[in-house]
């Protein structure tokens, strides 16, 4: 009760659909004939939320670890920079909206990120481990969370993840096992004739 007593319990939201075409000949019209898929993710309409959530949550994580009860069992819980709250966010939705470099440009503006830059649709966070390293999220013109690539403090890449490769992947794996298929139905014919055959 007294977190809906103190805080606000309501933000406008937005909740990304997918929509898709049949493959066919025929350009593409401006409405899918194919149902709409709901994404489990949101995102806030407005960037000032951010800043607003990060405040409220940040005060409410001040009442809960000078809370002498809490501190008996040894809860408590992190204060969160405008930076770290982006990138729990960021890690948290695969979906953007778009054009992404203005929405994510306002959103850092509010969060007053540091180590936070935007260009066009990729957005780079710079972390701190036991060494500095970069992270890079770069989406599609959909939106979507295409890659995500970790450098080091010099720009070699340390780690790649691109969605796209998936796609090759399964393919990869259907063909052979389509060649495997067909190439197992071509030895049972051959076997068949042989055995078939008279012998001299």
């Amino acid at each position: 009760m007294y977190f809906f007593d103190n805080y606000q319990p309501q933000y406008n939201l937005w909740y990304p659909q997918l929509t898709s075409w049949s493959y066919g000949s025929e350009p593409f019209n401006e409405y899918s004939n194919c149902r709409i898929h709901e994404v489990e993710s949101f995102l806030f309409r407005e960037p000032s939320d951010f800043q607003s959530i990060l405040s409220d949550y940040n005060n409410f994580t001040a009442v809960i670890n000078n809370d002498t009860a809490l501190q008996a069992i040894n809860f408590s819980m992190p204060i969160l920079s405008g930076d770290d709250f982006l990138w729990h966010f960021i890690l948290d939705r695969y979906v953007m909206v778009n054009p992404i470099n203005n929405y994510l440009t306002e959103v850092i503006t509010e969060l007053e990120s540091v180590n936070i830059s935007v260009q066009e649709n990729k957005i780079s966070f710079m972390r701190f481990g036991e060494n500095l390293y970069n992270v890079e999220f770069t989406y599609s013109t959909q939106g979507l969370l295409d890659t995500i690539i970790v450098k080091d403090n010099n720009s070699n890449l340390i780690y790649k993840i691109t969605s796209t490769n998936l796609k090759f992947v399964v393919y990869i794996i259907i063909g052979i096992c389509f060649g495997a298929i067909l190439g197992l139905i071509g030895f049972s014919f051959y076997k068949k004739r042989k055995l078939n055959l008279p012998r001299r």
